[in-house]
């Protein structure tokens, strides 16, 4: 029974409880959005679960594959504390990166936009974002475009209860990845292709969600991607989730996903 029938039921019936309605949940509503150069600038939320994280994978078959990350985070002490990590793996060599960095030793700019954090740079537009890496002797300079176009689910954001915290998503569901590298003093060519995503959110995750899944399929100038999350009861343990397929030889195609039956879902701990 909805939980609207229930607070019905109590008022009709005057049982000896009183009811409490969950927080208003939207997700993903309105007109579709173009996405631009100021989704790409960090959000820096003030909230203290307020986390934010730009993340991008390459794959060169056999050869190897490439994965950059940049997280922000107010969680624990100070806010928008930043770590930097990835690593390069090419030709049975490997390059890897880590650092942790508080607000005041990392900078960003909104457009041109860019963020330097440590060893790495992020930098560009939705068609044409460039990363860079330098640890030492080990560097590598990668630029991402577009096959499949950067895209978010309707306005990209599920928002929640009456004072609107938001979690945003913009996707880069498939893309050429071209660069170079030098790893133990050998330079190497980059040739492959790759995803990425840029999320921010009010909330922590444990907030936003008691259980999250994705899946991702590619073949060729194809690509497939679901994502879904289950609010927490406080937020009505409502199912957000949509499935989006795009590549160059088709437009892409959205389905929001109405019905789906779930079995042992993974569920975060609280």
């Amino acid at each position: 029974m909805k939980l609207e029938k229930l607070i019905l039921a109590s008022a009709v019936c005057l049982l000896p409880f009183v009811a409490t309605a969950a927080e208003p949940v939207t997700g993903f509503i309105g007109s579709r959005t173009v996405v631009n150069e100021g989704h790409m600038a960090p959000h820096l939320g003030s909230d203290e679960g307020y986390g934010e994280k730009y993340t991008f994978n390459g794959n060169f078959g056999d050869r190897g594959s490439f994965y950059f990350s940049m997280t922000i985070s107010n969680l624990g002490m100070g806010d928008h504390k930043m770590e930097s990590k990835g690593r390069l793996t090419i030709d049975g060599k490997k390059f890897k990166w880590k650092k942790k960095l508080d607000d005041d030793e990392w900078t960003h700019k909104k457009s041109p936009f860019q963020v330097k954090a440590g060893p790495a740079t992020l930098s560009g537009t939705p068609d044409k974002l460039v990363m860079t890496v330098k640890n030492g002797d080990d560097s590598v300079n990668v630029t991402f475009t577009p096959i499949g176009r950067a895209w978010r689910p309707r306005n990209g954001k599920v928002q929640f209860g009456k004072d609107r915290k938001a979690v945003d998503f913009t996707v880069f569901p498939l893309m050429k990845v071209k660069g170079t590298a030098s790893i133990g003093g050998t330079a190497v060519e980059l040739d492959g292709t790759g995803f990425g995503s840029h999320s921010w959110a009010d909330l922590a995750v444990y907030e936003q969600a008691t259980m999250t899944r994705e899946f991702r399929g590619i073949d060729g100038d194809k690509t497939i991607y679901m994502r879904e999350m289950l609010t927490p009861p406080e937020y009505g343990s409502k199912l957000i989730h949509y499935v989006l397929v795009e590549g160059q030889s088709q437009p892409d195609r959205v389905v929001q996903v109405r019905d789906v039956a779930h079995r042992d879902p993974h569920r975060h701990p609280a």
